[in-house]
């Protein structure tokens, strides 16, 4: 199983969770996602650390703080 595929599972046994939710906003949904379950589990934070700095790392322009 590659990185992302790992990550989206531990996402899923972690973070997802089915039923009615009330959100912030008022609204209902069907189901929630807390990511900071999985960025507080040490696998998910080290994978969401090493994808996203392969991202950062892919980018050609400078990334910089602030406006453009």
């Amino acid at each position: 199983m590659d990185e992302r595929q790992r990550l989206k599972t531990i996402l899923v046994e972690k973070s997802y969770r089915s039923g009615t939710f009330t959100l912030t906003s008022g609204r209902t949904s069907d189901f929630y996602i807390d990511g900071k379950q999985t960025t507080l589990d040490a696998e998910g934070a080290y994978l969401c650390g090493t994808l996203l700095y392969r991202l950062i790392a892919a980018e050609p322009a400078p990334i910089r703080a602030g406006a453009a």
